[in-house]
């Protein structure tokens, strides 16, 4: 749960980090991590950059076994920070010298759908330009991603409020959250942009 408390710790597991902080807020437990990143940070992204990281911690509590988390959470990372490999710079590198790349994310292994969030996509659909909607497609399983925030602006210019998220606890599946997630590479393509995969060889989930 949020609080000053967490604040503080999580300043000072900071203290000795050589970059720039910029701001620590307080949110409510809604939205996970979509609702920080549209309703908390979304006017200040819009503002103030040109690119974004969408980067989280990844607790998968209704997946049976702590090693299916923790290797989804360390493939994530491995794609789109690096370790192996200096991804980070790769690919802001890549998005630097190439405009036309929206969205960069991990080239997932597994096959996921629609499942129970087609009709929430297709209301958010309607809101943000979108008429139609794919039966296959790709997209960031686990919402992180490096994206161009002028190929996000229309989730932006939701104006979406704490309250339009769902309370906890949620369903494995079938919520705006979910069919957010699953629109992001859509809304990129509206933009006039691309998404490009990665695939660090040898780390999978």
């Amino acid at each position: 749960m949020p609080t000053e408390f967490v604040r503080d710790e999580v300043r000072s597991e900071l203290i000795n980090y050589s970059g720039q902080v910029i701001e620590i807020q307080i949110v409510p437990n809604r939205g996970r991590d979509i609702g920080p990143f549209l309703t908390a940070f979304g006017a200040a992204f819009v503002d103030r950059y040109d690119v974004v990281g969408h980067l989280h911690t990844k607790k998968t509590t209704d997946v049976e076994g702590d090693m299916v988390g923790k290797n989804w959470y360390e493939f994530l990372l491995e794609n789109l920070l690096g370790g192996k490999g200096n991804m980070a710079d790769i690919i802001l590198g890549r998005m630097a010298v190439d405009p036309s790349i929206g969205m960069v994310f991990a080239d997932d292994p597994y096959v996921v759908g629609w499942g129970s969030n087609r009709s929430y996509a297709e209301a958010l659909g309607q809101q943000v330009g979108l008429s139609t909607l794919p039966e296959y497609f790709l997209f960031p399983v686990g919402t992180m991603f490096w994206a161009r925030v002028q190929s996000l602006r229309p989730l932006f210019n939701l104006g979406l409020v704490w309250q339009d998220y769902p309370t906890e606890p949620l369903s494995y599946d079938g919520s705006l959250l979910h069919a957010l997630e699953r629109l992001l590479p859509f809304v990129v393509s509206n933009q006039g942009a691309h998404s490009v995969l990665t695939n660090v060889v040898g780390i999978t989930r």
